[in-house]
């Protein structure tokens, strides 16, 4: 597909970066070879700030980035598509949140708000590298924009809270890894982000690939033209894709665009 790639879609935890959370240099000269002529676009639950990060260590050259699992979408300073959650239905998950006696992470634009700071939060912060804002009544977040609400916990507390959000309507939810469940707009996915840069960009499907390790990843990569897992994915996501790479570890990323990029 060499000629025909446009449109690159990158996962960044558990996909770009290897386990120490860190981008192999593999990767970095992958990623390089291909920039001048494909459109890469960094595709995560992250904030804007840490993605940003991730695309200048990469050297991308047209900056545009799906952040909050498709909430959210930038081109450099500039918005260009946005699915917030209501003000309603976050302060009624905020507070049920609180009951489970939950970790609570807010995510509005650029502002990363927790209601404590523990070692889930710590360890978070050590990954991104950044710390959050602590706030003592985090119900003050609901008459924000909120992006995505992340909510860190064991997974009985967190399976009771799942009930109850089952009966909300208009979010959507998932575990991005055992003990976080990330919380958006029903209206905001990485597959509806991929389809409004589809028309953006003025690009086929069959002209995508994308590259993802995560059930937050799974609709993308059922419906670009070329989905690939990461090795390290679980079975429900490598069983959608078109291709299995090798895993974050073994520069999974370089090996499956070098051998649909060439």
């Amino acid at each position: 597909m060499g000629e025909t790639i446009v449109l690159v879609l990158l996962d960044i935890d558990g996909t770009l970066l290897n386990s120490s959370h860190r981008i192999e240099a593999d990767t970095i000269n992958a990623i390089s070879n291909y920039n001048g002529t494909n459109q890469f676009v960094l595709c995560t639950a992250r904030k804007p700030s840490s993605t940003n990060l991730i695309a200048k260590q990469l050297n991308l050259n047209e900056i545009i980035i799906i952040c909050y699992n498709g909430a959210l979408i930038m081109e450099r300073e500039k918005k260009i598509f946005e699915r917030p959650l209501s003000v309603q239905i976050v302060a009624y998950i905020l507070g049920t949140a609180q009951k489970y006696n939950l970790t609570i992470n807010v995510y509005s634009n650029d502002s990363w708000i927790v209601n404590e700071l523990n070692s889930y939060v710590l360890n978070e912060a050590k990954i991104i590298g950044e710390m959050p804002l602590k706030i003592n009544d985090v119900l003050e977040a609901a008459n924000l924009i909120v992006h995505k609400i992340l909510l860190l916990g064991n997974e009985a507390r967190l399976n009771l809270i799942k009930n109850e959000l089952k009966t909300i309507n208009g979010i959507t939810f998932c575990n991005s890894k055992e003990g976080y469940l990330e919380i958006t707009s029903l209206y905001a996915n990485k597959r509806k982000a991929f389809e409004y840069l589809l028309e953006y960009l003025s690009v086929n499907v069959e002209d995508s690939l994308a590259i993802g390790d995560g059930p937050n990843d799974l609709e993308l990569l059922k419906c670009v033209g070329i989905g690939i897992a990461m090795d390290n994915a679980p079975l429900e996501v490598k069983n959608v894709a078109k291709y299995v790479t090798l895993s974050n570890d073994e520069n999974g990323v370089a090996i499956a665009l070098t051998k649909f990029l060439n």
